[in-house]
């Protein structure tokens, strides 16, 4: 099944909600789109929290040199409570698309694997670099399995048989490995023995950076080979042969990631 804005499970809804960024809670409090924060409410304490917290980050606790950063972007007090209610999704919010990855790994049981079960892990299209630490890989494997139906069904419909090597596949699959490992790494020491599922349900952020750069992976992978299946004569004429080689390599992190984590790449034939 293609991944489309679908309506993920409640679990996966209710994470993807907690970690709207702040500039989106803002935006959503300008708009009248957030709940007004009383002092009876039951959150109104948490929510004062964390504007005290919020305060001391910007302001070193100043609350009117606080103000005045607010006001530079027309925002006030009021505006910055309602962006830090942290209430239930209203029903017409609709999910970002990433949130279908996440709903993915969370009803599948490689999500709910600790360091006593990662001996039943599901194996991904391509294996991980060589020296990850064992927490890494087995919370970095639900979200390759959750991609497996994308890229089994792109090479089957885009590619001739054997014009891009397993070689090349794995060299593209590890630029995605690491760049998740890099994101999960500093969690290892104090969460390593957590199931995947846990540790992205009390770090909805987390969540969020995963699953958006699992799919921006996925975009930019099937972007490149789309754009070498359709330019194969071009690319020939440029190397001077007949017909282009197979793809039996990609450096796939070079230079700094940009327009949607894009990255340069080399590419072997």
């Amino acid at each position: 099944m293609p991944i489309s804005a679908q309506t993920p499970t409640a679990r996966a809804r209710e994470i993807a909600w907690r970690s709207r960024p702040l500039p989106q809670r803002l935006h959503e409090a300008q708009a009248g789109l957030a709940p007004a924060v009383t002092t009876e409410d039951s959150g109104a304490t948490e929510v004062a929290n964390r504007l005290t917290s919020w305060r001391r980050a910007v302001a070193d606790g100043d609350v009117a040199a606080f103000n005045r950063r607010l006001a530079w972007d027309n925002l006030d007090g009021e505006v910055a409570r309602r962006a830090l209610v942290m209430g239930p999704a209203p029903e017409a919010w609709q999910p970002p698309l990433w949130a279908e990855i996440l709903d993915r790994i969370l009803t599948d049981d490689a999500a709910t694997a600790d360091s006593s079960t990662a001996d039943s892990l599901p194996t991904p299209r391509t294996p991980p670099p060589a020296g990850l630490p064992a927490p890494i890989v087995r919370w970095v494997v639900p979200f390759l399995v959750a991609i497996d139906p994308e890229i089994e069904a792109f090479l089957d419909t885009r590619l001739d048989p054997g014009w891009i090597t397993d070689a090349a596949w794995v060299d593209l699959a590890s630029a995605l490995w690491l760049d998740l490992a890099q994101r999960l790494a500093p969690f290892v020491a104090t969460e390593g023995k957590r199931p995947l599922a846990e540790l992205l349900g009390e770090f909805p952020g987390l969540a969020r950076a995963c699953c958006i750069l699992t799919l921006s992976w996925l975009r930019r992978s099937r972007e490149l080979v789309g754009r070498l299946e359709d330019d194969r004569a071009i690319l020939a004429a440029c190397l001077g042969c007949d017909t282009l080689p197979p793809l039996v390599g990609v450096e796939a992190r070079l230079g700094d990631p940009h327009e949607g984590a894009r990255r340069v790449m080399r590419l072997r034939f």
